[in-house]
């Protein structure tokens, strides 16, 4: 009697399967993305490739065998999200691809490859993270509030320079109903005359701060004026402005800008221009009056004050 020897195989895989392993082969995967699990093999005749999660599952991620896909048994949700790299299994790569990444999706992965020449086993360990990606900062009367959200795994916070000791951060972490971390962490305004006052938000995968600045350089030319988002301190000129939002009183935004994207509001693209290292330059009439202006942002945060403009 004929017996089909991958489903032999799949059968056996989970009533057989042994701890005993090499290491594991540690990947990361950023949620909502596609991530590739690299798995090599031996090519050689009747290739059959089961993918599990967990090791001892009897329902695969992905299989193929007799030179296609088979999904009849596949894990539920992982349809319509994997695939194989069809045009490369007969050259010994038997890679997963997995699109749509979700926090589900972590855990500990088997890649089991097998031809007539024999057979192997890779172990997989795959941790999804949703990294920092922005980190906000402004001033809320006489405190200074941190926000960032859509973080995977928790992450943690911290201020700098640290405060003291009476002025302890209040710190909230918070878990969404779909497993991801937002952060809201706020430390009063300091007395002392600091030029910096960071809040930074990390995981293992990721880290952004984001800087509160305050007597910042201004300089004024004939009918214009620049406002420095250069910082005084060690090499923070040299860093590339990634992101930034200048805003007027904490609540009109003049300009914002993601990469090299700039976005400028309808109010202030006339007198206003955002230099490439992220200094402001306004056209003005008269000279500078230091009272209510600010510039917030993601990866250089600053606070500066207030201009007569044209």
């Amino acid at each position: 009697m004929f017996v089909d020897r991958a489903l032999v195989v799949l059968m056996t895989l989970g009533a057989f399967w042994s701890p005993l392993r090499a290491a594991d082969r540690s990947v990361s995967c950023l949620l909502h993305s596609a991530c590739v699990l690299p798995c090599p093999f031996d090519p050689g005749p009747e290739v059959v490739i089961h993918w599990l999660n967990p090791p001892e599952s009897s329902s695969p991620v992905h299989s193929f065998y007799h030179s296609k896909d088979q999904l009849g048994h596949q894990q539920q949700r992982y349809r319509g999200r994997t695939s194989l790299f069809k045009e490369l299994i007969s050259k010994g790569n038997a890679s997963l691809r997995i699109t749509g990444v979700e926090l589900a999706d972590s855990g500990r992965y088997k890649c089991y490859t097998s031809t007539t020449k024999g057979n192997n086993e890779d172990f997989f360990s795959v941790e999804v993270q949703a990294p920092v990606l922005e980190v906000s900062l402004q001033q809320e009367e006489e405190r200074l509030l941190c926000r960032s959200e859509n973080i995977y795994p928790r992450p943690d916070v911290n201020w700098t320079p640290s405060p003291e000791p009476l002025e302890k951060p209040l710190t909230d972490i918070t878990s969404s109903e779909t497993g991801l971390f937002s952060v809201l962490s706020s430390v009063p305004l300091p007395q002392r005359p600091l030029e910096e006052y960071s809040c930074n938000i990390s995981t293992a995968y990721s880290w952004r701060s984001a800087t509160y600045r305050r007597n910042l350089p201004v300089s004024s030319v004939s009918s214009e004026t620049v406002i420095s988002c250069a910082s005084n301190s060690s090499n923070s000129s040299n860093a590339p402005t990634l992101s930034l939002v200048w805003t007027f009183n904490h609540t009109q935004t003049i300009v914002r800008q993601t990469g090299s994207e700039l976005i400028y509001s309808d109010t202030w693209k006339q007198i206003a221009h955002v230099s490439k290292s992220g200094d402001l330059h306004l056209k003005v009439r008269d000279q500078p009056q230091f009272n209510s202006f600010a510039l917030l942002g993601f990866e250089r945060s600053l606070s500066v004050k207030s201009i007569k403009f044209m």
